[in-house]
């Protein structure tokens, strides 16, 4: 599989987006992979600034 697949996955899931199976299959490539793994890690600090800056 395409490492840019996994890529696009990972913003799936950040926007809770992404599908049982191919969660699964993030997951083991996380295992391998420390830049995917740093990017997963980016992605859900970035979402949490996000959050907490939203405007009531």
């Amino acid at each position: 599989m395409e490492h840019d697949t996994f890529r696009e996955w990972l913003d799936l899931e950040a926007d809770g987006a992404l599908g049982d199976a191919e969660r699964a299959q993030l997951e083991r490539h996380l295992v391998t992979c420390a830049g995917c793994r740093a990017e997963r890690v980016e992605l859900a600090r970035l979402i949490g600034r996000l959050a907490a800056s939203r405007v009531p």
